[in-house]
């Protein structure tokens, strides 16, 4: 495996060589064995919840992703709710993103050269997808629910970077994150963590 070092306590990420021809089988692997990497005594069960988002069998929260050959996990403690997303840079964002950009964000998109559209495409899919692990919305509207503030221009590769991120609930009032975001080895990793309010 080739770790990934990445200034954002709590996330660990990886490249791995491929273990079988089962895709789920590897990544459950992966997950595995960064998981015991970050907590090696007393290594928590990895487990789910009836909508999907991981949960582990000790008090902390994790966020799960993997993309090709990578992993990534995000642990944090109660009562902070994590959420991760690692993409490979390449043109399928850029494709789709009508489907998930809204209006301002199809304008900056625009903007963009050509060669960066591919990068900003992926951080903006990446960053609604962390959000999405979050809140777990009752729809799957990436376009109206998440609404990202990228900076005018990216930063350079290797460097974190961060922006905001606000989710329109159903029902007001709307919910902010700040994401954390590095663009480097062909992958973009995005990464956001929120505490719920407490009635």
């Amino acid at each position: 495996m080739h770790r990934l070092s990445v200034d954002i306590a709590g996330v660990l990420i990886g490249r791995f060589d491929k273990l079988s021809d089962k895709k789920r089988e590897d990544e459950r692997s992966r997950i595995a064995y960064l998981l015991r990497q970050a907590i090696p005594n007393d290594t928590p069960v990895l487990d789910h919840l009836p909508n999907g988002r991981p949960i582990l069998s000790s008090t902390h929260n994790i966020s799960i992703s993997h993309t090709g050959q990578w992993g990534a996990i995000y642990i944090v403690p109660p009562p902070f709710i994590p959420g991760i997303d690692i993409e490979e840079v390449s043109d399928r964002a850029l494709r789709v993103c009508g489907r998930f950009m809204n209006d301002k964000e199809m304008e900056l998109l625009t903007s963009a050269s050509l060669e960066q559209q591919q990068l900003l495409s992926t951080i903006i899919w990446s960053a609604k997808e962390t959000a999405f692990k979050i809140f777990n919305p009752p729809d799957a509207n990436l376009q109206a629910r998440f609404d990202t503030s990228l900076p005018s221009t990216l930063p350079s590769e290797g460097d974190l970077f961060s922006f905001g991120l606000t989710y329109s609930k159903p029902y007001p009032p709307a919910l902010s994150i700040t994401i954390q975001a590095v663009y480097t080895e062909g992958i973009v990793l995005t990464c956001a963590q929120y505490a719920p309010a407490i009635d």
